[in-house]
C-alpha cells in the first residue's frame, strides 16, 4: 500500500502516535482509538493490519500477548515519497523550496496524481466519507502550512492535561490554579464501587474528581488515583469539610484524615461543605481553610451551598473570598442572584445536581427535547452543554462507563442563543425547582 494511502485515515495516524511512545497490545490500542473515534475493536485491528502492510508497524509475540511497535520502514518510505514528489514538482514547475517560504504547491494534489494506481489522499480526497474516524469536510483551498496533505484536528481530543479525546476547557481560579470545567463526582457512589468507577473515569480521560468526607468513599478515590499510574499533578482533586468538623481546630484534623484516606499529600480544592448556620461555626471553618491555603496541603479553597448572606459574612470577617462556590444548579433552579454575586467577585460556580438528580422531568421539557433532536444528542448532553456555555463547572455522576463517555462528549457542538434561552426559561423564579436541602436549614 502506498504510504500516503496508509496514513490518510486519522485513526491510523493516532495509532502511529500511540506507538511512538512504546509497545502496546491491540486491545490497548483499540481501547484508546475506540473512545476517541468511536470505532470498534474489529475496525481498530483492520487499521493495524493496514499499517503493518505499509511497513509502519511491526509485531512481537511473547507467551501471553502480541505487542505492536512502530517500525521505521513506513516512515522512511513516506519521507522518501515526500522528497520524490518535491523533486518531481520542481522539475515540472521550476518551484524552489529554498526561495519560496510561504507557499508550497505540493499542498494541492499534483497533476500526475491522477495516474497513480492508488488515489492521492490529500486535499483532493472526496469530501464527507462519514464520521467514524475518516477525514471529512476537507476545505477546498488547502492551507500551505499543512504540507502535502492536511492533517485535520482529530474529532475529539482533550485539554491542556489531555483527556481521551475531549476538549475540556481549563477555568482559571482566583488562587492562580486552573480547574477542568468537566469532572466526575462520586456523590452516592457506593464505597465498594468507587475505585472501579473512578478508574474507569480516569481511563476515559477525566482529570477532575469531586468527593467529600461525608460521602464515605475517599479511600476508593485514593486507591483509583494510586492505581491509575497518572501523575498526581495531572488530576484535580476536590474534597470537603463536613458540618460536624467546623468548630475549633477540627478542620485541620479533618483535612489530615481526608489526606490519609485519599493517600495524597495535598488536595487541589478544599470546600466548606455547608454553612450549617445554626451551628455558628462556618466562619471559624473558613478562617482555618484560609490558614490551610498558606501551607502546602491545600492549593485552592472554597465553599459549597453558601448563599449571599453567608458569603458576605465570611468576607466581612476575613477579607478573603472563596475561589469556588459549589451550589445546586440545574435548569429548573438556577440561583441567578447567587451566581451574579459570585461572578461579580471572581468566584467560580460549580453546579452540583446539574441534571436535576432525576427528580423532575427535565429531559421531557420541550426546550431540552427539541435541542437534543436538532443536534442528534441525548437530553443529558444538551443540559450539560448548557452548563458549559453558561460557564458553570460540572461533575455529573454515573457508575456506567458508557454514560461517563457520553457525558464527556459535549465539546464538539454548541447550542444556539435561542436554545440557550429556551433552557434558561425553565426556571420559574420562585425556588420551586429546588431538589436539595436549603442551606439555611441544613445543619
Amino acid at each position: 500500500m502506498h504510504p500516503f494511502e496508509a496514513m490518510a485515515e486519522p485513526v491510523r495516524r493516532r495509532i502511529v502516535e500511540l506507538l511512538a511512545s512504546g509497545e502496546m497490545t491491540s486491545g490497548q490500542i483499540a481501547e484508546v482509538v475506540g473512545s476517541e473515534y468511536r470505532v470498534g475493536r474489529t475496525a481498530s485491528c483492520k487499521h493495524l493490519r493496514v499499517l503493518r502492510n505499509a511497513g509502519f508497524v511491526d509485531v512481537r509475540a511473547d507467551l501471553s500477548w502480541r505487542w505492536y511497535r512502530l517500525a521505521d520502514r513506513g516512515i522512511d518510505a513516506l519521507e522518501r515519497e515526500v522528497v520524490d514528489l518535491r523533486v518531481k514538482w520542481a522539475r515540472r514547475s521550476g518551484w524552489d523550496a529554498e526561495s519560496t517560504e510561504k507557499f508550497d504547491p505540493l499542498a494541492a494534489p499534483p497533476p500526475y496524481a491522477a495516474s497513480w494506481s492508488v488515489p492521492f489522499r490529500g486535499p483532493g480526497r472526496p469530501a464527507r466519507r462519514g464520521l467514524r474516524g475518516r477525514q471529512t469536510d476537507i476545505p477546498a483551498a488547502p492551507d500551505p502550512e499543512q504540507g502535502l496533505y492536511q492533517i485535520l484536528p482529530m474529532p475529539m481530543r482533550l485539554y491542556a492535561g489531555e483527556m481521551a479525546g475531549y476538549n475540556v476547557p481549563l477555568i482559571p481560579l482566583s488562587s492562580g490554579y486552573d480547574i477542568p470545567q468537566l469532572g466526575y463526582g462520586v456523590f452516592k457512589v457506593p464505597p465498594a464501587d468507587t475505585e472501579r468507577v473512578v478508574l474507569d473515569a480516569l481511563e476515559l480521560g477525566y482529570r477532575h474528581i469531586d468527593t467529600a468526607a461525608i460521602y464515605g468513599n475517599e479511600e476508593g478515590v485514593g486507591a483509583a488515583i494510586a492505581g491509575s499510574g497518572i501523575p498526581r499533578d495531572e488530576i484535580f482533586l476536590t474534597t470537603k469539610l463536613w458540618n460536624d468538623r467546623q468548630a475549633g481546630d477540627e478542620p485541620h484534623a479533618a483535612l489530615e484524615e481526608s489526606l490519609r484516606k485519599l493517600g495524597v499529600d495535598y488536595v487541589d480544592l478544599y470546600l466548606v461543605h455547608w454553612p450549617a448556620p445554626a451551628n455558628a461555626n462556618f466562619v471559624n471553618a473558613w478562617k482555618k481553610l484560609v490558614a490551610m491555603s498558606e501551607g502546602g496541603a491545600v492549593r485552592s479553597i472554597g465553599v459549597s451551598n453558601f448563599l449571599i448572606e453567608h458569603l458576605e459574612q465570611i468576607e466581612s470577617e476575613t477579607g478573603v473570598l472563596p475561589a469556588v462556590n459549589q451550589i445546586e444548579l440545574h435548569p429548573a433552579y438556577q440561583q441567578r442572584d447567587v451566581v451574579a454575586w459570585c461572578e461579580a467577585r471572581g468566584i467560580r460556580i460549580e453546579a452540583w445536581g446539574p441534571l436535576g438528580q432525576g427528580k423532575y422531568d427535565l429531559f421531557g421539557a420541550p426546550a431540552v427535547h427539541d435541542a437534543a433532536t436538532a443536534h442528534e444528542r441525548t437530553p443529558a448532553q444538551v443540559v450539560l452543554r448548557w452548563h458549559i456555555q453558561k460557564g458553570n463547572i460540572v461533575f455529573p455522576k454515573s457508575v456506567k462507563t458508557e454514560r461517563l463517555r457520553e457525558n464527556a462528549d459535549i465539546f464538539d457542538f454548541s447550542l444556539s442563543d435561542a436554545e440557550m434561552a429556551g433552557i434558561d426559561a425553565l426556571d420559574p423564579g420562585d425556588e420551586s425547582g429546588r431538589v436539595g436541602a436549603h442551606p439555611s436549614t441544613l445543619n
